[in-house]
């Protein structure tokens, strides 16, 4: 057994592989089933990811939300507040987008 790198990730990966596991690049033969399984994991690890983001953009609410009421709720809002609750309310919508577009049908594996 030899290690050797991975073409598209560039990771040192084992030469006995057919499936790199840093990136899911395919690297060998593989039947329809592995592959339905890698587009399964690929498609799991994009939803984690649309659901993190989407639970840090309700943290970033929540944190401008207790700066400006640190404040004392007081006009003009603290700059840095808006800013956090712009941020975190758009990462929010973008996420819960991205995540409403991969529970589609026709995006699933």
């Amino acid at each position: 057994m030899a290690i050797t790198t991975c073409p598209d990730c560039k990771k040192r990966i084992s030469d006995q592989v057919n499936v790199c596991p840093h990136c899911d690049a395919v690297l060998g033969e593989l039947t329809e089933e592995n592959l339905a399984r890698i587009r399964q994991r690929r498609w799991s690890k994009r939803v984690y990811l649309a659901k993190n983001l989407t639970y840090l953009g309700m943290t970033l609410v929540i944190v401008g939300a207790i700066w400006w009421w640190m404040a004392g709720w007081r006009s003009p809002v603290p700059q840095g507040a808006v800013f956090l609750i712009a941020l975190g309310f758009l990462g929010y919508l973008v996420s819960r987008g991205w995540l409403f577009w991969l529970r589609l049908k026709r995006n699933r594996p």
